[in-house]
């Protein structure tokens, strides 16, 4: 009874120290930032525009930034071209003239424009080390009725119905009379149609909506794609992917199979989640010689993101196994459900002294995070007391 509790009490004290290291590790995805990422202008040649862009330090440190162009309409573009220090927290508002040049093309022309982030200690001088840039973007109304067609969709549950939305733009100098349409959508083996609402009398430069809904019959990942009919004309939209699942996840992998005799091994499980939302997820293993458990282990409480796939860390005490070849069992617990997979691991002979991650010597570590045992001992009782 004491050494399967001490085996307990050194595998909670493996997973503490292996969320201590990762919070010291770990580290904030940060970034200089610009907002409005797009700005449209109406194309009249000759115009001035007048657009204010913020620059907003995110980064986590001071950094000094210089203001570059790029594009067709990059000539067209006038703001300050000196070098700016912006420190942490801090915003910039950046102001860009432009003025619209005659003679485009129909269609869209664009500009970027924004901060460049420089190194101020180079050898060579100023060198470009991040940029991040808005879009500029002038639409030239084609001379004939001329729509583009965008699909929106979403990731839904089963039973849920998914409501598609597309919106019909009108590109051309001319108005568009009767606009009507449908969206197709397909799996693996066979496309269904569904038709949209309908409208009338689309002006130039404007946009409307079209609404369709489908309720799907089964899990899976499907295809969409929207026609519309406008004025004995035809667009189309570009292909949408999107998924239909449920309370579900499988495990993808586990890795590695070879463990060491008289270590605590750690283990990764790889899972993917089939459900759109969040799912909070726990592991065990647990190892069987002739159907005698002789080894057992699991991994923190984590977080799986909806569609997320994701390597867990799961740790496994080998102390007093003996070499050979034994059948595992390999368990994820999500929202009062258990997915799980059977594994043959190969135990080998313990390796050299140095190698191996026995926790001889930590009793003082474990006087002081021996509670941590009482809180995984009470997660796995309720997640059992959850699933009768």
């Amino acid at each position: 009874m004491f050494s399967k509790i001490f085996r307990k009490i050194k595998f909670v004290l493996l997973l503490l120290l292996s969320c201590l290291i990762f919070l010291n590790l770990s580290t904030s995805v940060l970034a200089l930032g610009i907002t409005p990422a797009k700005v449209e202008l109406p194309y009249q040649p000759g115009s001035i525009h007048d657009v204010n862009l913020l620059i907003i330090n995110n980064d986590g440190k001071d950094m000094a930034i210089t203001f570059v162009a790029k594009g067709e309409l990059a000539n067209y573009l006038s703001f300050p071209n000196n070098t700016i220090r912006l420190r942490n927290g801090e915003s910039y508002s950046l102001p860009v003239r432009i003025t619209i040049p005659s003679g485009l093309s129909p269609g869209e022309h664009f500009a970027y424009v924004g901060p460049l982030q420089v190194a101020e200690n180079s050898q060579e001088g100023i060198s470009a080390v991040v940029s991040v840039l808005a879009k500029i973007s002038v639409q030239v109304p084609y001379p004939e009725k001329y729509a583009e067609v965008e699909l929106e969709t979403k990731d839904i549950a089963i039973g849920d119905t998914e409501h598609f939305k597309v919106i019909v733009k009108n590109k051309g100098s001319k108005l568009i009379n009767s606009i009507t349409g449908k969206v197709t959508v397909c799996d693996s083996k066979d496309c269904t149609d569904i038709q949209t609402t309908s409208e009338k009398d689309l002006q130039p430069s404007s946009n409307i909506e079209l609404f369709a809904d489908w309720k799907p019959q089964k899990v899976g990942t499907y295809t969409a794609k929207a026609t519309v009919y406008y004025d004995e004309k035809t667009a189309e939209s570009t292909n949408k992917t999107f998924r239909v699942g449920d309370i579900d996840l499988d495990i993808l992998d586990v890795k590695p199979t070879t463990l060491f005799s008289n270590e605590i091994s750690t283990i990764g499980i790889v899972v993917k989640s089939n459900w759109n939302s969040p799912l909070n997820i726990y592991s065990e293993i647990n190892l069987y010689d002739k159907n005698k458990l002789i080894a057992s282990g699991g991994s923190k409480p984590e977080k799986l993101n909806a569609w997320e796939t994701k390597e867990i860390q799961a740790y496994l005490d080998l102390k007093g196994v003996q070499p050979g070849n034994y059948s595992g069992i390999v368990s994820v617990y999500f929202e009062n459900r258990t997915k799980e997979k059977k594994v043959i691991f190969e135990v080998l002979p313990q390796r050299a002294a140095g190698v191996n991650l026995t926790f001889e010597g930590a009793l003082p570590t474990l006087l002081l995070l021996a509670i941590i045992l009482i809180i995984i001992l009470i997660l796995r009782k309720k997640q059992r007391r959850e699933n009768e």
